[in-house]
């Protein structure tokens, strides 16, 4: 299905917007809980599932604003997980796929999975850092906060997204920023910016939480060591309290000038690669 409509950053927050409400049915403290065995972090008194993904608007209208520019029909959701993003790319016209390796799932998830796949969405179960693709290539790929939860080698998972891509397709890959500017603060006041020892401490065997975090560089090199030209890349805050504004220059002058003047200490990192 061709996207004959150029959509606006508004228009895409809308359409975002009530994708989340639609999936948030299925939300229930069981279900945070039992997503927070293998990372406390996500326990629900610690992570607001709703306001995270209302919130992550911001980093997939990043995505959405390039799809429309290379007039790719086809995508790839890799850990789509909620599905907000690929029931939103299923509204706008794209052929939408996501992976999730359901075998980490129990029955207790099979409804919100039953609905993405009524929304249009195909659902893979697949884990693509443990096992080579069986389904067809697509136009791009979109691995959004998904590589800062592995611990182990990218290179088997890079070349399964080349495999994944159509020739000259565009991966699209965002991950925390581990030089952000908060984090930077802490790392000099001898807090680690790294997750804290009693997340990990608290979690189950085997833990899931950020194993990785990123710098800029970083992305660049694992787009070199994987033999992908780099299309683009940005630097951005999403969280609301984070985003600069006259409000955030008056509270917070420092922080804020240096997230207007020094992209690299901004909150998430953004990088558009093309298979060769």
């Amino acid at each position: 299905m061709l996207i004959k409509i150029m959509i606006t950053k508004e228009q895409f927050r809308t359409i975002y917007s009530q994708a989340v409400t639609e999936v948030m049915q299925f939300w229930s403290p069981t279900i945070q809980q039992e997503i927070a065995l293998h990372n406390t972090g996500w326990s629900p008194d610690k992570t607001n599932t709703p306001d995270y993904l209302q919130a992550s608007w911001v980093r997939y209208w990043k995505v959405v604003e390039q799809l429309q520019q290379s007039g790719a029909t086809s995508v790839c959701d890799v850990g789509g997980f909620w599905g907000a993003f690929p029931i939103a790319l299923r509204k706008l016209g794209f052929t939408v796929s996501m992976t999730e390796a359901l075998k980490y799932y129990s029955n207790t998830f099979t409804p919100l999975f039953d609905y993405i796949r009524a929304q249009g969405v195909t659902i893979h179960d697949y884990d693509p850092f443990d096992e080579s693709p069986r389904f067809d290539q697509y136009d791009a790929v979109t691995v959004m906060a998904v590589l800062e939860h592995y611990p182990h080698s990218l290179q088997f998972f890079m070349n399964n997204m080349k495999l994944m891509l159509k020739p000259k397709g565009l991966l699209f890959i965002d991950v925390p920023n581990i030089a952000y500017f908060t984090r930077r603060l802490r790392f000099l006041r001898g807090i680690t910016p790294l997750v804290s020892i009693e997340n990990i401490y608290k979690s189950r065997v085997p833990f899931i939480g950020h194993h990785h975090e990123y710098t800029l560089t970083e992305l660049h090199t694992l787009a070199k060591l994987s033999d992908f030209t780099v299309v683009k890349d940005d630097c951005f805050n999403y969280t609301p309290s984070r985003i600069v504004s006259p409000r955030s220059l008056l509270l917070h002058p420092v922080r804020s000038l240096s997230f207007a003047f020094f992209r690299t200490t901004r909150e998430v990192l953004f990088i558009v690669m093309q298979n060769k």
